[in-house]
């Protein structure tokens, strides 16, 4: 299910995954350099050093559009946020079941989230994470 601000962006999101299936959501431990694959750079964020990234990620069942997109800085997009999409295509590739709760809290630009706030499940066990959308942890 997706919910989404007053100025209709959305800002959680809770989906189980699956490779490229279609999750019920639009909104959205392993390190790797390399960028995936489905980033495109965009004009969604204050500055050009920002991404228009996917809350779910395309290969994990989310939207291509709409509002499964928002402003993620460069750094995040590339680091943190997408170490946690390898580790959950990792996961389903060895047959767990992974569930995620995505939140964007907003910032001083209420159309940029500062943080992300990802609760997850692989096989029932439960992890919440904070995320800044710099490309770090909390």
């Amino acid at each position: 299910m997706a919910l989404t601000n007053a100025t209709r962006r959305a800002h959680t999101a809770a989906a189980p995954l699956g490779p490229l299936s279609r999750a019920p959501a639009v909104c959205c431990h392993h390190r790797d350099p390399a960028p995936p694959t489905d980033v495109a750079p965009s004009s969604l964020g204050p500055d050009d050093g920002y991404h228009g990234g996917h809350i779910v990620a395309v290969g994990l069942g989310g939207f291509t559009f709409g509002p499964n997109l928002f402003p993620q800085a460069g750094d995040f997009n590339v680091g943190a946020f997408a170490g946690l999409e390898r580790s959950w295509r990792e996961a389903l590739s060895e047959g767990c079941s992974v569930e995620v709760d995505i939140a964007l809290a907003e910032g001083g630009d209420p159309d940029t989230p500062s943080f992300v706030i990802v609760t997850h499940w692989e096989d029932g066990v439960e992890e919440t994470l904070a995320l800044l959308n710099v490309g770090h942890a909390l």
